[in-house]
């Protein structure tokens, strides 16, 4: 089970980690010295879809050469 966890760093900046163990610096200010939490649900979004449009060209044997997700 995937498990996420948020510690307060200071501000309005937070460090988000999950259970791989890889963390992330978020930024909820005006200051935008890192990525907004709904930026990086966006990105998520974006991540989730090129996952799985090229898991369905790799099972279908279709060469490509890169791939851009934009929402």
């Amino acid at each position: 089970m995937i498990t996420a966890k948020t510690i307060w760093a200071d501000g309005e900046r937070f460090i988000g980690q999950a259970s791989s163990g890889h963390a992330i610096v978020v930024d909820a200010s005006t200051e935008k010295t890192a990525n907004s939490p709904i930026e990086l649900v966006l990105i998520a979004l974006c991540g989730c879809t090129a996952s799985d449009v090229v898991g369905i060209l790799r099972k279908k044997r279709e060469p490509f050469t890169s791939l851009e997700v934009r929402a």
